[in-house]
């Protein structure tokens, strides 16, 4: 019994140890016909391996297992594995034992075929191997082929139904031990896959914290990046802001006015507009009196002033203020015409009239305006704000309504050339003053009986390049200049020196005075008077042979600086004469103030004295006579150009006359031979 159950331990071994490596390999065989293949051979030769060791040890009573090995190969390989197995088996026991081969081969046949079509089902279901259900079902197949066997057979030696029975329960008792021991390995494949898990849930959880930690730095930087690029964004603000807002102001700057022009200039469809240069007069003065921090602040108060009275108007004017630099100012508009324009501007000077920087301190603030009128594309956005700059500098200089009432000067085509030609003046007179270009005039005095009583010296230029210059133009630039000092002592020479020829030639002709304008700024410099002395003494002049001519409206800008000098140049003998009389701020109390020797009315009043519809200029002249004479002053009338304005003047009494009616300025060869 003993041995029985060794020799089918030992078969039986053999073929599950055959079978337990071949289930082993073909599950890591991807191709099937490879599987197959290899399958058919494995348990063919596992088959031939049992039949081997049955009949070397003389063991033909015990079972082979070739139904395990054909369940097996059905299970797993399908079909024709099947078929090949059960052949090589008939074939082995055709040659041990003939006359079964029919029974067997029907038998064997049919149990592969049932148990193929099972196993198939059953996997293509599961899609997996389970051990369990697969042994049982094996044990199945293996204990019906053994009982049909000794059904059919009963009297055969080949296998004996108690061998067989004691085979089962070999086997059964086999086949349950090796499920306990696959359950303990299952067991324990569960538990060393439980430690995996927690292994790897270890390794997880680690690198879960290390994302975590990656996550937060991540997070971290998110939070400064956002940080940084919220402060380069206002940062950039910033940048823009200053791009185009001017810094001490916080006024849109020249930048952004051409920025808007060219925009403007590049739409498809231009709107008209208006663009205006806005320039503080006497900008220079201001700078000098007030400081750099209070001329900074009166630089933004006549900033704001212009930007209330934009921001009163209405929003659909389309009115914007830029600031150009120190004292200039643009302002664009396109829904106002030039009424609206000249309105806003005299209340931003009347505002200004008002403006104190200092407590108490009234400025006075005046400004020029010029404009340029926008309607197409031909001006370039530079070339409209130096057009509408020229048109701010000229209207500084005007003198007539413009001036009193405050209007916009407008730009116009000729004041480009006219801008170039002072230009070009001004570079002259700054860097390549020539005193032979230069040369002087007298214009004769006349007295009621057509003689000669004294002159007036009169500068000209004429120019190599541009010809005859009107002393209206390059006096006003010479001053801007800052060479005013030198044509005045150019004149003075002129003068002293023909008075002094005038001497040689006439010793026994009192000398004629003769009389040269004065500006404003060479009164206000202190050495004026030691060097006009000076020059006398050098030309060996009485001080009685020169008058100054002041204009009472230049004085009285700058009384108190002014009024020493001229005290001192009288007192020295030098004649005062008051040019323009009428024209300026306060005419009487000049009269009083200054130690005059003549007084002059200006040719505005003396166009109009022999005209009959002008009786109230007429009333005016003759009181300004009478006032001259009652304060012992004989009064000259500049500019009479006809018979009729001599003899209305002389009706009301003038003393001496001067004008194209007497003789136009002349040269001083000529001077010399009426001496």
């Amino acid at each position: 019994m003993l041995s029985y159950l060794l020799k089918v331990m030992l078969i039986y071994s053999l073929v599950f140890t055959g079978i337990f490596h071949l289930v082993r390999t073909t599950k890591s065989i991807e191709s099937y016909k490879r599987s197959a293949t290899y399958a058919t051979l494995y348990l063919v030769a596992t088959f031939l391996a049992t039949q081997a060791v049955r009949f070397s040890l003389g063991w033909v009573d015990i079972p082979d297992g070739r139904y395990l090995m054909i369940a097996f190969a059905g299970y797993y390989l399908g079909f024709w594995p099947v078929v090949a197995l059960i052949s090589l088996m008939l074939s082995v026991t055709a040659l041990v034992l003939p006359y079964r081969l029919a029974g067997l081969l029907v038998i064997q046949v049919t149990l592969g075929l049932i148990f193929y079509v099972f196993g198939r089902r059953y996997y293509r279901k599961h899609k997996q191997i389970h051990h369990r259900e697969m042994l049982v079902a094996v044990l199945l197949i293996v204990v019906i082929p053994l009982v049909l066997s000794n059904v059919f057979f009963p009297n055969d030696n080949y296998v004996s139904l108690a061998n067989e029975n004691l085979a089962i329960i070999v086997f059964t008792t086999y086949v349950i031990v090796f499920t306990v021991l696959k359950s303990v390995n299952s067991e324990i494949e569960r538990v060393q896959y439980l430690v995996q898990m927690e292994e790897d849930k270890s390794v997880l959880q680690h690198q879960n914290d290390e994302i975590m930690a990656l996550n937060e730095e991540m997070y971290a930087t998110e939070e400064t990046l956002r940080e940084n690029y919220d402060e380069l964004e206002r940062y950039k603000n910033r940048v823009e802001h200053y791009a185009f807002h001017d810094a001490k102001t916080g006024f849109y700057n020249s930048d952004y006015l051409l920025n808007m022009l060219h925009a403007k200039m590049n739409a498809k469809e231009l709107k008209p507009y208006k663009l205006l240069a806005i320039n503080i007069c006497d900008l220079d003065d201001y700078r000098e009196k007030l400081g750099q921090m209070l001329f900074e602040m009166l630089h933004y108060q006549v900033g704001t002033v212009l930007q209330s009275v934009i921001e009163n108007e209405d929003q659909q004017k389309y009115i914007t203020l830029f600031v150009v630099t120190y004292g200039q100012y643009a302002m664009l508009s396109e829904g106002c015409d030039r009424d609206e324009l000249n309105r806003l501007l005299h209340l931003a000077y009347e505002k200004l009239q008002r403006l104190e920087i200092i407590d108490e301190v009234n400025l006075n603030i005046t400004i020029s305006v010029g404009g340029v009128e926008v309607e197409n594309t031909d001006m370039k956005p530079e070339e409209q704000l130096e057009y509408a700059e020229a048109a701010s500098l000229e209207a500084a200089c005007q003198t007539g309504a413009i001036k009193r009432h405050h209007e916009i000067y407008w730009f116009y085509a000729d004041l480009l050339e006219a801008k170039k030609f002072k230009t070009k003046l001004s570079i002259d007179l700054k860097h390549n003053l020539n005193l032979r270009e230069f040369y002087v005039v007298y214009q004769p005095q006349y007295n009621v009986n057509h003689q000669i009583v004294s002159a007036e010296a009169l500068l000209r230029w004429r120019h190599p390049e541009l010809g005859e210059i009107s002393p209206a133009v390059f006096v006003a630039l010479a001053e801007k200049q800052g060479v005013i000092h030198k044509l005045g002592a150019f004149v003075q020479e002129q003068a002293m020196e023909m008075q002094k020829e005038m001497m040689i030639r006439h010793p026994n002709t009192p000398l004629r005075p003769i009389a040269i304008n004065v500006s404003l700024i060479e009164l206000m410099d202190s050495d004026y008077f030691d060097d006009l002395i000076q020059r006398l003494e050098d030309y060996q002049v009485p001080p009685q042979a020169i008058a100054l001519e002041i204009t009472e409206s230049s004085v009285y800008n700058q009384l108190e600086d002014v009024l020493i000098n001229i005290r001192r140049l009288n007192e020295a003998g030098v004649a005062i004469h008051l040019d323009d009389f009428g024209t300026g701020y306060a005419s009487i109390s000049h009269l009083n103030l200054f130690p005059l020797s003549v007084i002059k009315i200006d040719k505005t009043f003396i166009d109009h004295v022999a005209n009959t519809t002008q009786q109230k200029t007429k009333t005016v002249v003759f009181s300004m006579i009478d006032m001259a004479h009652r304060l012992s002053l004989p009064v000259v009338a500049e500019g009479v150009e006809t018979k009729a304005q001599f003899d209305a003047l002389k009706e009301m009494g003038c003393d001496l006359f001067q004008g194209y009616y007497f003789s136009r300025p002349i040269r001083s060869e000529e001077w010399s031979e009426r001496g």
